[in-house]
């Protein structure tokens, strides 16, 4: 009976130890499984820095913008905060450009001409308005054009927007409209309330002529033009456009057909629409006079 009893008091003891052994070594796999997590953890980051410092280097050899997660870097140093807000198929709809300190600067929103074929490249285009002072301009480029951009242009310093750089960005980027509204740039020039859109002052009474790719009144250049033809959809697509000195398109002018001289004029100010009849070879003249008559060149 005592030797039974001393038996079982062995097993009692042989099942805890191999209990105590078990629990260690399980112990030992949860620590091993959580190095392996951090080591992996710290690859990634390893990778992401990496990335970070190639990109820092490429945008001071390159002297150009390029962005890197929402932080474009340029001269080898942040520049901005560019946030997209909402993509579709990888390209931007919506995004906010900001100072490195989270102070919006301007807002981007991708815009559709419907008026334009869609194989024209200029059918979308970037809505930008400037959070400041109002100022909206159209921007003919893509993403990454605009990246480079607004790096170019200088529009932030040290991470902090700079507005001096505002209308300099806005009249010498690929913009092909400025509808500054009730902004007043923070120049010496102040904005005069009757010609806001910046018409040329002379006499409207004088010809209007076209030569090369300008308009001429007064002996003054009122404007340029740009003309191309194009095959499309089974016919020839006629477009001129038209534009004030400092850039800002004005009117859009579209023709089908080989022969045809009836032109469709959009104004941009109004989005207004006219059916246009022109001359054979006169045609940025008649339209130019258009223009002119009715307040808009």
């Amino acid at each position: 009976m005592k030797t039974l009893k001393n038996s079982l008091m062995l097993v009692v003891l042989m099942a805890g130890l191999n209990n105590r052994v078990s629990a260690q070594y399980n112990d030992n796999d949860n620590d091993n499984d959580t190095e392996v997590k951090v080591d992996k953890g710290k690859g990634k980051d390893d990778g992401d820095q990496s990335k970070r410092l190639e990109v820092i280097q490429k945008s001071l050899e390159k002297k150009k913008g390029i962005l890197l997660g929402d932080t474009i870097y340029y001269m080898g140093k942040p520049n901005c905060l560019f946030i997209t807000e909402k993509k579709f198929l990888g390209s931007l709809i919506q995004g906010t450009c900001k100072a490195l300190n989270g102070k919006e600067a301007f807002w981007i929103n991708l815009k559709t001409n419907e008026y334009l074929p869609n194989n024209d490249p200029n059918k979308r285009f970037f809505e930008i308005v400037f959070v400041a002072s109002n100022a909206k301009i159209n921007y003919m480029g893509g993403q990454n054009a605009l990246i480079r951009d607004i790096a170019k242009f200088n529009l932030f310093e040290d991470g902090v927007y700079n507005a001096n750089s505002e209308r300099k960005f806005c009249t010498m980027t690929n913009s092909t409209t400025i509808n500054t509204g009730v902004v007043v740039y923070q120049n010496s020039t102040p904005m005069n309330p009757n010609n806001p859109y910046g018409q040329v002052e002379r006499s409207k009474n004088g010809m209007i002529q076209a030569q090369g790719n300008q308009i001429i009144q007064d002996f003054k250049v009122i404007g340029t033009f740009n003309q191309f033809k194009q095959a499309t959809n089974s016919t020839i697509q006629n477009e001129i456009t038209f534009y004030l000195p400092n850039g800002t398109m004005i009117a859009r002018c579209t023709a089908y057909g080989a022969t045809s001289h009836d032109f469709t004029v959009i104004t941009t100010l109004d989005n207004r629409s006219m059916q246009i009849n022109t001359g054979m070879i006169t045609e940025a003249q008649d339209l130019a006079r258009y223009l002119v008559n009715n307040g808009y060149m």
